[in-house]
């Protein structure tokens, strides 16, 4: 535990440059004003653009974590730390987590508040999908061996959007309110399984510190 707090205080200190955060910030709460002003009724074709919106939104977030592991892979002083394996696997993947779900939980509230049940439903899943493509991004981004998964993670954001201006989805999911909570606490254990084993597997069989494996935001 406590190689876990310090490896996730320099992580911290790694992600948490001013522009991003301000930035990160702005693209996540100038959904929420927008939609608190004015949400899309169901049914409509600006519904299913906002449920998109919901998915894509925390572009601001993954670029913060991806920001951070592009300073630590290239430094070697951060591989040599004793906390390093902590740093580059466990931290991350917790940090995201908790950012991803204390938005995700403001936004559905916020949700529930100006609509009713059936949206927030809907809110609840596009949330979760979305907050577990933004960490599988900072887990997979720049890693060679996952090039092909980063690939597919930009193309979700695509085709998430797509599918959101389609008038399929103007009427959402249709699932109880109960289904969704599942799906949605579902989703973000997986999400964190999935994004652990991918790191801690890659730490198995990399060199952190070589600057072919350093992180770049070009693939993401």
């Amino acid at each position: 535990m406590k190689d876990f707090k310090n490896a996730f205080r320099i992580y911290l200190k790694i992600s948490l440059r001013p522009f991003l955060f301000i930035t990160a910030l702005i693209l996540l709460f100038g959904f929420n004003i927008a939609f608190f002003i004015s949400p899309p009724e169901k049914g409509t074709s600006d519904y299913g653009a906002m449920l998109g919106s919901v998915f894509v939104n925390r572009v601001g977030l993954m670029i913060m974590g991806i920001n951070a592991g592009i300073i630590m892979s290239r430094n070697k002083y951060f591989a040599s730390l004793p906390t390093a394996k902590q740093l580059f696997t466990v931290v991350p993947v917790v940090y995201m987590t908790i950012l991803c779900l204390f938005y995700d939980i403001i936004t559905n509230i916020l949700i529930y508040i100006r609509t009713d049940t059936e949206v927030l439903s809907d809110v609840l899943i596009f949330s979760a999908a979305g907050s577990m493509m933004a960490c599988l991004a900072v887990a997979v981004s720049g890693k060679k061996r996952y090039t092909p998964l980063s690939i597919g993670v930009i193309f979700s954001w695509m085709a998430v959007m797509f599918v959101g201006n389609h008038d399929s989805m103007k009427n959402g999911f249709e699932l109880p309110l109960q289904a969704a909570l599942l799906l949605f606490v579902a989703i973000y254990v997986f999400s964190m399984i999935l994004s652990l084993t991918l790191l801690k597997k890659w730490w198995k069989i990399s060199n952190r510190s070589e600057k072919g494996d350093s992180l770049s935001l070009a693939q993401v």
